[in-house]
């Protein structure tokens, strides 16, 4: 009795401790729909899912690739109203026509599991497609096609003939020898033609993860709106796009070096600013110790960079440290991208510096800056 009292109770513990409570992974029933609105109208996109313990609606720049949840996407568009940001049917209402050729999708968790929804585009009644400022690639050119070679004809090979049986302990007649048949020969392989070579779109680089830099020797300042540091200084900053700051030491340069390349000022300087770095970087500044304060230049005046002023009429741009702009200073040679406003009329399309008006119907297009611009688009009507 006790043996068995022991086996059941040996039964016990380990069903109590092999037993794991799983939770069940969230899983998608019903996926948001592409549809088209009305400029100013309303629209509701839905998901259905099971297991969910809780989901975020994000929205896709078709410019940048930058995600911002339903819960912050007034701050790009002020007059569109979300009522509830958070529910599995998203309502937009007030919906401008800058939002089309913008993305979304469903993000849902349940503890440490997640899935994502399709992507929908957002689609403006009489808009048209969705365009895209990029360059078509050059079409290959077509591969010369190369006969294959004839191969020869092989003897046929004879059927053996049938050997009849023998009584007895008769030794049985060998079987006629057959004439062997050549080998055929193999086929010579067709020479391929070579590859086209493709031809690179006129893009910018792809942005494929946030920055982080760090700074010995030095602080580091985040640029505020007009491009200019801030008054916080830190030893390290991450940015989620690609990173402009400036660098500041405590005394003149006599060098700093980048990821371990070193870089030597042609003047007397105590700091540098550095634009649109697209990939983490460890800087160290070593400073001339026997230069006296007074050669040491403003933190201000470290490095003379050409800037020009960017101004947007019912539209924005992002480029050059700014981020959603209406105006604001740049250095010469910056590509920023130009976004239709909320009460711009995309139709009509956008003049720049008083010309004829152009890219009617995109939502955002790249202009490389060489000058002062204005970027005008009219009203909505």
């Amino acid at each position: 009795m006790k043996r068995i009292l022991s086996i059941l109770l040996l039964v016990c513990l380990l069903l109590g401790c092999c037993s794991v409570s799983l939770a069940a992974a969230p899983v998608i029933t019903s996926q948001p729909e592409t549809v088209s609105v009305t400029a100013g109208g309303k629209v509701t996109y839905s998901v259905r899912a099971k297991n969910i313990g809780g989901l975020t609606w994000y929205f896709v720049d078709p410019a940048t690739g930058e995600k911002t949840s339903a819960k912050h996407i007034r701050e790009i568009f002020p007059d569109l109203k979300v009522p509830k940001t958070n529910s599995k049917d998203l309502s937009l209402q007030n919906v401008p026509e800058a939002m089309h050729g913008w993305t979304l999708y469903c993000h849902i968790t349940k503890g440490r599991q997640e899935v994502d929804s399709d992507p929908v585009t957002i689609l403006i009644s009489g808009m048209g497609s969705v365009k895209r400022d990029t360059a078509e690639p050059s079409p290959a050119p077509e591969q010369a096609s190369v006969p294959a070679p004839a191969v020869p004809e092989t003897t046929p090979v004879p059927e053996p003939t049938a050997i009849p049986e023998v009584p007895g302990d008769a030794q049985e007649p060998a079987a006629p020898e057959t004439e062997p048949v050549p080998a055929a020969e193999p086929a010579p392989e067709a020479e391929a033609s070579p590859a086209a070579e493709a031809i690179p779109a006129d893009e910018e680089e792809e942005f494929t993860g946030p920055v982080t830099v760090t700074a010995e020797g030095a602080s580091l300042y985040l640029l505020n709106r007009r491009g200019r540091p801030e008054k916080e200084p830190a030893e390290t900053l991450t940015f989620e796009g690609p990173a402009s700051f400036y660098v500041a030491a405590d005394g003149p340069l006599s060098y700093f070096s980048l990821n371990g390349i070193r870089i030597t000022p042609d003047d007397a300087v105590s700091g540098f600013y550095i634009y649109d770095l697209k990939t983490d970087a460890f800087i160290q500044a070593f400073v001339d110790r026997t230069a006296s304060p007074a050669e040491a230049a403003p933190v201000q005046e470290a490095v003379s960079v050409e800037t020009f002023s960017v101004t947007c009429e019912n539209c924005r741009f992002t480029g050059g440290g700014l981020k959603y702009a209406v105006s604001g200073e740049v250095p010469s040679g910056t590509v920023i991208t130009v976004i239709a406003g909320s009460s711009g009329n995309l139709n009509r399309g956008y003049s720049i510096n008083g010309g004829e008006y152009g890219h009617q119907g995109m939502a955002t297009f790249r202009l490389t800056v060489t000058e002062n611009v204005t970027v005008t688009m009219q009203p909505a009507r």
